[in-house]
């Protein structure tokens, strides 16, 4: 069974998120913010990372840096998902060394797709 950590400072879009993952069959955990899901990363090793862009104190831009950095293992594939649905939103986040982008809101057609 794969891990999914959902990194989502909107309870609601996390909730949502988590409860269609686990739906889908998948094992699930989640932060609210940057430094939580870079902490859950160390502990729970998981297999694919969501994580939103825009969130206070540390944005996923960051936590996409810190991920990649020697400090971490660079296993995990790693998904935006965001609002932000312009096409040098998505680009900058590739270039980063994100696997993907899931604009939201999303489909569960979409969210499944990520793990294909």
């Amino acid at each position: 069974m794969k891990t999914v950590l959902v990194i989502e400072d909107n309870l609601a879009i996390r909730e949502n998120t988590v409860e269609l993952l686990e739906l889908l069959g998948f094992q699930v955990a989640s932060a609210p913010d940057g430094p939580t899901g870079l902490q859950l990363i160390q502990e729970i090793r998981p297999d694919s990372i969501l994580c939103d862009i825009l969130m206070p104190g540390m944005d996923g831009y960051a936590v996409l840096r810190e991920l990649r950095s020697q400090r971490y293992d660079q296993t995990a594939s790693f998904y935006f998902m965001s609002a932000q649905a312009e096409m040098s939103d998505r680009q900058k986040g590739i270039a980063l060394g994100a696997t993907g982008y899931l604009i939201k809101p999303f489909t569960e057609k979409e969210l499944l797709a990520c793990f294909n």
